[in-house]
């Protein structure tokens, strides 16, 4: 009988880093807040030794995949590329290889390692300084057990979702990136409106910001849907008589289109093929 490839639920993972940067950084980080004795099982392969803060450096290939069962990937093709040969033989069934970052193909690497279990993930912060969201798209060689163990890993974060598809990471980090900034222009065109009939700017950006977080909070504890909310919202005859207006200007056809744009460009690079290496 295999080992497992994912810890169970509350055990300390043995975490293995190939690269390093920002998200890496922030995996380490979240993970650390739930395993407190974490440090003793987390290491980094040599060449990323020196940006890694973890307590143990590793010189080979071999002897990272020989000490941890969940490796983790960051900086794209290039920094995985050449070590393809020896993941090849040092992968096995005990093995979770998990890709940070952007500029991957989790199906471009699936050509390469043949059922393995692989994930790519990514990491959101949070602006209030919670733990942070985190969105993964698995291989489908995890058993439902394991896929359940892996999604244990972020069961402190703030949000974990598992993405049905891979191209929806594109979906998720167009969301990410166009948000904020809608929800900042609607807020200074509305701070805009109540400032034109003598409303002090500063008091008008509080109340707006105060009203946003409610209204997310009462979202994000499963309240309601936001259509059910909005519904309520409009039983109020100054609210209904606002939201005619935007409805006329085409409020949320822009938006729907503008979320559509935010994400229609190429963000993926692959790995070569099997047969460009050769």
């Amino acid at each position: 009988m295999s080992t497992p490839a994912v810890p169970p639920v509350g055990a300390t993972p043995a975490c293995g880093f190939i690269g390093w940067g920002p998200e890496s950084a922030a995996l380490l980080d979240s993970l650390r807040r739930r395993y407190p004795d974490l440090e003793s099982k987390a290491a980094a392969l040599a060449s990323a030794g020196e940006r890694a803060p973890v307590g143990r450096v590793i010189p080979t290939l071999e002897g990272l995949f020989q000490a941890c069962e969940l490796v983790f990937v960051e900086g794209g093709p290039e920094v995985l590329e050449p070590h393809l040969p020896m993941i090849r033989l040092a992968i096995s069934d005990r093995h979770v290889l998990v890709l940070l970052g952007r500029g991957w193909s989790l199906s471009a690497l699936l050509r390469q390692l043949h059922e393995r279990k692989l994930a790519r993930c990514m990491l959101l912060p949070s602006p209030l300084g919670g733990t942070g969201s985190v969105a993964f798209f698995a291989s489908p060689y995890f058993s439902p057990e394991e896929r359940a163990d892996f999604r244990g890993l972020f069961a402190h974060m703030d949000l974990c979702v598992e993405l049905r598809e891979e191209q929806h990471f594109d979906v998720l980090q167009g969301l990410a990136d166009f948000a904020p900034a809608a929800f900042y222009t609607v807020m200074e065109a509305m701070a805009d409106g109540v400032v034109m009939m003598g409303f002090q700017r500063a008091a008008a950006m509080q109340i707006l910001a105060t009203l946003l977080h409610g209204a997310a909070l009462r979202v994000l504890e499963g309240q309601a849907s936001p259509a059910q909310l909005r519904e309520e919202a409009l039983e109020v005859d100054v609210a209904a008589a606002g939201l005619i207006e935007l409805e006329s200007a085409g409020i949320r056809g822009a938006l729907m289109r503008a979320m559509q744009r935010a994400v229609r460009r190429p963000r993926t690079a692959t790995l070569p093929s099997t047969d460009e290496q050769e």
